[in-house]
């Protein structure tokens, strides 16, 4: 596992998912243990440790998908809303009803 990292051995599929989007940069998966239904995680393909080590057009390419699978989840599920919540090494998307 490249980096120690869990997230690095998914977008390399070293370690399976449920991918519900993929680009050239950002990979978007259920969470395996999903605080709500819908529970998605987006992260970038390359390894950040965090917010302040991505530079600004990975940043924007990241949120740009955040805010194309957050749209998805909501017209798919119908929920009342969504929660986008930043962790150290990507972004997840909590559905609400």
């Amino acid at each position: 596992m490249k980096n120690n990292c869990v997230f690095c051995a998914i977008a390399a599929n070293e370690i399976p998912c449920f991918k519900i989007f993929e680009d050239e940069k950002t990979i978007a998966f259920l969470d395996i243990n999903p605080f709500s239904f819908g529970h998605t995680l987006v992260v970038p393909k390359q390894h950040f440790s965090g917010l302040l080590d991505i530079d600004g057009d990975e940043l924007d390419s990241l949120m740009e998908v955040v805010q194309k699978v957050a749209s998805r989840i909501k017209e798919v599920l119908q929920c009342d809303g969504f929660n986008i919540l930043l962790h150290l090494r990507g972004l997840e998307l909590v559905v609400f009803a």
